[in-house]
């Protein structure tokens, strides 16, 4: 078995090979450890871009920067909202290639006309085993995955996070709040606003892992499995229904599975 020191030092190779590169980052804990792994091994040629949009929640913003700051790489924030393409906004299954297709265009565009040589991105080498439409569009745009190319795990990316003290290392993992709309079902800032504020009110009564999912005018949560029985806390439970229903939802209702990566796929299997 490969170790991790010999993951990381095949990462630092590679990303040494590229010579200057734009990091595609949001601030999660992935693009934080890419974008300062790069920064560590390329200095100022290297610059993280950050695409802002009502697609992702705004805390995810203030981190991303908080980050960059406090780790003094470079940094810039582009507005994208994406919702303009007809195609996208549909909302069909594969949503996700659209939409990183999109992200992807802008980050080459923008290395091509600034001289840098590659784009890179943070899927790493457990993603494989989910279904992840948006993977595609970065082979298709020659968008590199280091954490990928090196063999790199979630686990492994946590630990070298850690170790270099980046806040949010065990962060539970974050998606497009888009994944949280039903496949057919039109996404609309509307829709965006309230799945976000959902989950912040969920966020702040003491749940960790947390989606919201948006059935029109029911709300489906999922927390985690260990999470659940926290929600039959009475006291919680209520200041959850009044919350959300002051949101828009008119029903707000529990998913006894809880939490699972990509919950909303199993639609694509059902026959």
């Amino acid at each position: 078995m490969t170790s991790l020191a010999d993951k990381s030092n095949r990462l630092l190779h590679l990303l040494a090979d590229m010579g200057s590169v734009v990091v595609a980052y949001s601030g999660g804990v992935d693009s934080s450890l890419l974008a300062l792994m790069t920064y560590e091994v390329v200095g100022q040629r290297m610059l993280a871009v950050t695409l802002r949009s009502a697609l992702f929640p705004e805390e995810e913003y203030s981190l991303a920067a908080t980050i960059a700051l406090q780790f003094s790489f470079p940094h810039e924030t582009i507005v994208f909202t994406g919702l303009e393409d007809p195609a996208l906004v549909a909302n069909p299954p594969d949503r996700c290639y659209l939409c990183k297709r999109k992200f992807m265009i802008t980050l080459t565009e923008l290395a091509k006309a600034r001289g840098y040589a590659q784009v890179v991105e943070g899927s790493h080498a457990d993603d494989s085993t989910d279904f992840r439409p948006g993977r595609k569009a970065v082979r298709e745009l020659n968008v590199r995955s280091p954490f990928e190319e090196a063999g790199l795990t979630k686990a492994d990316i946590r630990e070298l996070a850690r170790a270099r003290g980046i806040p949010g290392w065990d962060r539970p993992a974050s998606a497009c709040l888009a994944s949280r709309i039903p496949y057919g079902q039109t996404i609309t800032l509307e829709k965006l606003a309230r799945i976000e504020q959902a989950e912040l009110v969920l966020h702040r009564l003491g749940f960790v892992q947390v989606r919201v999912r948006d059935w029109h005018e029911l709300a489906l949560i999922e927390v985690a499995p260990a999470e659940i029985a926290d929600t039959m806390d009475p006291a919680k439970r209520d200041q959850i229904n009044s919350a959300l229903r002051k949101i828009g939802f008119q029903r707000i209702v529990l998913d006894l599975e809880g939490y699972r990566m990509g919950s909303l796929n199993e639609m694509l299997t059902q026959g």
